[in-house]
């Protein structure tokens, strides 16, 4: 600092404890070191996603799978929960085209087994995929995937699944969708 003189015999400022000396701070307690914490912060998110999906069940497994897929969103998670129920062989997250390290590349939320072909399933949010011009980028995507050959297979359809279709409390409609899905349909949005 140039041109400012320090102050002498100032040592912190009067009234403030602790201003203007090093002072070691604990560090603060994990969540692991207080299990009752863990656990009342697990009910709350059961309970938040009861309240949004209408099925306490549902939402235990989904949060169970949360644990094994921390990436995965809850959609994306209330799939792979209703394949799994279906046993039905699919893959999440699947590379291809170079995945997103080439240009071009794609991540693919589910490539779900169909006997001879394979379908892709998108789990599509409206919030990302209703912005201007994403619709034409989805729509880029989605035919450069059709005919590929995944596990040996052609890809035979492309479906969205929304979203506002599958992480809702109306049981009926998520599972509307979700059957259409294996059926080769999409219902929109």
């Amino acid at each position: 600092m140039l041109g400012i003189k320090p102050l002498k015999g100032l040592k912190g400022l009067p009234g403030l404890k602790g201003l203007g000396r090093k002072q070691r701070i604990p560090p603060l307690p994990t969540l692991g070191e207080q299990p009752g914490r863990v656990a009342a912060l697990e009910d709350d998110e059961v309970q938040r996603l009861t309240r949004q999906l209408g099925d306490e069940a549902l939402a235990k497994r989904v949060l169970k799978l949360k644990k094994k897929w921390p990436d995965g969103t809850t959609p994306e998670l209330i799939v792979m929960d209703f394949l799994e129920r279906r046993r039905a062989k699919y893959e999440f997250q699947k590379k291809v085209i170079g995945g997103r390290k080439i240009q071009g590349g794609q991540v693919l939320d589910f490539v779900v087994d169909q006997g001879i072909s394979v379908h892709i399933w998108e789990i599509q949010g409206k919030y990302w995929h209703t912005r201007p011009g994403k619709k034409q980028v989805d729509e880029a995507q989605r035919m450069a995937l059709m005919g590929i050959q995944i596990w040996g297979k052609k890809v035979s359809a492309v479906i969205e699944i929304w979203d506002s279709r599958i992480a809702t409390d109306n049981r009926a409609k998520r599972q509307q969708a979700l059957e259409a899905g294996l059926t080769g349909r999409e219902l929109g949005i």
